[in-house]
């Protein structure tokens, strides 16, 4: 949908009203979020106590990930008069807003993560001089503890807030355990190829 697109209708009628929703919502399914929250502003401007624009706003501040702001749009859209599907719109985002989790201190490293360390080292051989992680991605909290067994932690990124790690790419698709045992037969040839016939 391009810029230049404008709601048939003027202010003041239904058909106006229905012309600018169909025009958000086209938007919205686009992904184009900016424009969709600019229309929706600006309907918001002449309708201000229209459940349903207050309801879209919820809905491209959802489709934004801005999960509290979503919350207060879906609110202001119950208050006046919107259905019980809002209503269930809402409870999905408050489901999502991010919820401040206490950090609990992490000890020095003990015995067990001691005994972690033992069975890297087991498993990639006593000859390791040096255990290096490296991750794309990782909460702070397994940074501390990674960084307790290993020598080098390599985190691109360790986001403030953090749910998963499938929220940080934008194709967290599965590998199969085929898969891997390729790249593992892959790797291990190419580590040393005459050890492989």
């Amino acid at each position: 949908m391009s810029d230049d697109v404008v709601a048939f209708g003027s202010p003041g009628d239904w058909e106006y009203l229905e012309g600018a929703y169909a025009e958000i919502r086209a938007l919205l399914e686009e992904r184009n979020l900016s424009l969709a929250a600019d229309r929706c502003g600006r309907l918001l401007q002449d309708y201000p106590d229209e459940a349903d624009a207050h309801a879209l706003m919820g809905d491209i501040c959802a489709a934004r990930q801005q999960w509290a702001e979503a919350v207060e749009w879906y609110a202001l859209a119950e208050q006046r008069g919107a259905g019980p599907e809002v209503s269930r719109r809402r409870a999905a985002a408050e489901a999502m807003v991010p919820r401040p989790v206490p950090t609990p201190s992490l000890p020095q490293p003990t015995p067990d993560l001691h005994r972690q360390r033992t069975r890297i080292l087991a498993i990639f051989g006593a000859a390791t001089a040096v255990v290096i992680v490296a991750v794309p991605v990782s909460s702070d909290q397994a940074a501390e503890m990674i960084g307790a067994i290993a020598d080098e932690l390599i985190a691109l990124l360790v986001p403030r807030t953090f749910f998963a790690v499938g929220a940080w790419y934008d194709d967290f698709g599965q590998t199969s355990d085929e898969e891997v045992r390729e790249l593992l037969r892959r790797a291990a040839y190419e580590a040393a190829p005459e050890a492989h016939p």
